[in-house]
C-alpha cells in the first residue's frame, strides 16, 4: 500500500543501509540524484533485507516495506516505517544492483543480475520452539503446490522460513489475527503470525502452507481464554522478557488487566504475553502517550508504544477492546481517594463515568476496585 510522500527538502539525503553492510549507517552509500527527482545507488553484491534512511544515523525517517517483495525490474511502493525491504522469496542475491529511489511517489526499482533459486523446502518457527531457526521442524510437500506441518501444541507468535536459519525471506501476518480453518493471508516481512485473541494454544495443531496464493490455513483444537500478560519496556528494565524480573506481571479480572508502573520520559514499550506472544503495540494512532492521550486502541503486532509520561500510572489493558489507559495514580481507577467513600466509576477504557448503565464498569470505593455490571 502506498503511502503519502514527504515534503522533502532540496538538500535531502538518503543512504543504503542493510544486511549486505552489516546495518552500519555509519557506512552506508549514498544515493545520487538523477535529475529528474529519482535517485540511484549501486551495490556489488546486494543481498536481502535493507531499509533506506535520510542519515548516517539511526533515529531520523526510515523508508520500509509496505508488505510487497521486491523484484527486478518492477517498482515497488515503500512505507514510513516499518518491516525491512526484503527480495522476492526466489532471490537469494543481486549482483551490481541499481536501486532507483523516487521519494515523492515513494517507490523503489531495482536492477541487475539476480540469482534465482525455487524454494522448496519451509521451516515454522516461533514462540513454541523459542525461535530457534535452527531447530525449526519443516513442512512437508503434500504434492499440490501446498505444504503441511503437525506440532502438538502451538502456541501465538511464529513465522515460516526457507531454511533453518536467519537472513532469508520470512513469510509473516499481512495483517489480522488467525482463526481455525479459515485462510490467513501472508507477506514477506513484517509482524509475528498471532492467532484470535481468544485463542490460547491449539493442540494437534496443522498447517497448510500455500506459497504461490501466500495463504495459511490452521486447524486443531483450540483452548479459548485469557493468557497471562506482562508489561515490558526499554527504560526501565531493558526488555526484560514478559516473567523475568523487571517486566510488570499484569492482574487479569475477565479480560480487564491491571497494573501499576513507574513511568519515565521518552520510554518505548509493549504488553506481551509468555514468550514475547501474543504481543500488543501501537494500533492506528501511532501517537505517543502524553497526559493529555491517556487512552487508545491496540493491536496485533506492530511498532513498539512510546509515551512522554513521568510518575506512577495505573495502567488498565481491556483484552477484548484493545484499549489501554493510563490513569495518574492520584486520579486514576486504582488512585482515586472518593470523599466519604463514596462510589466513584469508569468505563473498560478507564474513562471517569458520571451515570454509569447498561454496561460493566469498573466501581472504586475507598481503597477497593471492583468490576460491576449497572
Amino acid at each position: 500500500m502506498a503511502v503519502a510522500a514527504m515534503s522533502l527538502s532540496a538538500s535531502a539525503e538518503f543512504y543504503l543501509v542493510g544486511d549486505f553492510q552489516g546495518w552500519s549507517p555509519d557506512t552506508a552509500p549514498a544515493f545520487t540524484e538523477v535529475g529528474d527527482g529519482t535517485l540511484t545507488v549501486s551495490v556489488e553484491s546486494l543481498t536481502t533485507g535493507f531499509k533506506i534512511i535520510d542519515q548516517r544515523a539511526w533515529g531520523g525517517t526510515e523508508w520500509a516495506s509496505s508488505g510487497e517483495t521486491l523484484g527486478i525490474g518492477t517498482p515497488i511502493n515503500l512505507a514510513i516505517g516499518g518491516g525491512n525491504i526484503e527480495f522476492n522469496p526466489n532471490i537469494t542475491s543481486v549482483s551490481n544492483a541499481v536501486l532507483t529511489f523516487d521519494p515523492s511517489a515513494n517507490t523503489l526499482l531495482m536492477t541487475g543480475d539476480a540469482t534465482i533459486v525455487e524454494t522448496t523446502t519451509y521451516y515454522l518457527v516461533g514462540g513454541f520452539n523459542n525461535w530457534d531457526a535452527g531447530g525449526a521442524p519443516e513442512f512437508t510437500s503434500v504434492g499440490d503446490g501446498t505444504y503441511t506441518i503437525t506440532v502438538e501444541n502451538m502456541t501465538t507468535g511464529f513465522k515460516i522460513l526457507d531454511r533453518q536459519s536467519w537472513g532469508g525471506p520470512e513469510w509473516a501476518s499481512a495483517g489480522g489475527t488467525m482463526k481455525l480453518n479459515e485462510p490467513f493471508a501472508l507477506q514477506i516481512a513484517g509482524s509475528n503470525i498471532d492467532f484470535d485473541p481468544s485463542i490460547l494454544s491449539v493442540a494437534n495443531c496443522t498447517f497448510i502452507f500455500n506459497p504461490e496464493q501466500m495463504t495459511l490455513v490452521m486447524t486443531g483444537d483450540a483452548t479459548y481464554g485469557y493468557p497471562d500478560l506482562w508489561f515490558v519496556g526499554s527504560n526501565w528494565n531493558g526488555w526484560a522478557a514478559p516473567g523475568n524480573d523487571g517486566s510488570v506481571a499484569m492482574t487479569n479480572n475477565e479480560g480487564v488487566y491491571t497494573c501499576k508502573v513507574d513511568m519515565v520520559p521518552d520510554c518505548e514499550f509493549k504488553i506481551c504475553g509468555s514468550g514475547w506472544a501474543p504481543e500488543f503495540c501501537f494500533g492506528a494512532d501511532n501517537t505517543p502517550f502524553s497526559d493529555d492521550n491517556l487512552s487508545q486502541q491496540l493491536s496485533m503486532g506492530g511498532s513498539n508504544m512510546k509515551a512522554s509520561l513521568e510518575g506512577t500510572y495505573d495502567v488498565t489493558f481491556n483484552y477484548e477492546t484493545l484499549y489501554l489507559t493510563f490513569i495518574k495514580d492520584d486520579s486514576g481507577v486504582n488512585g482515586i481517594q472518593a470523599e466519604n467513600g463514596e462510589a466513584v466509576y469508569f468505563n473498560l477504557q478507564g474513562i471517569r463515568v458520571a451515570n454509569p448503565e447498561n454496561g460493566v464498569f469498573i466501581m472504586r470505593q475507598g481503597n477497593k476496585a471492583v468490576k460491576v455490571v449497572k
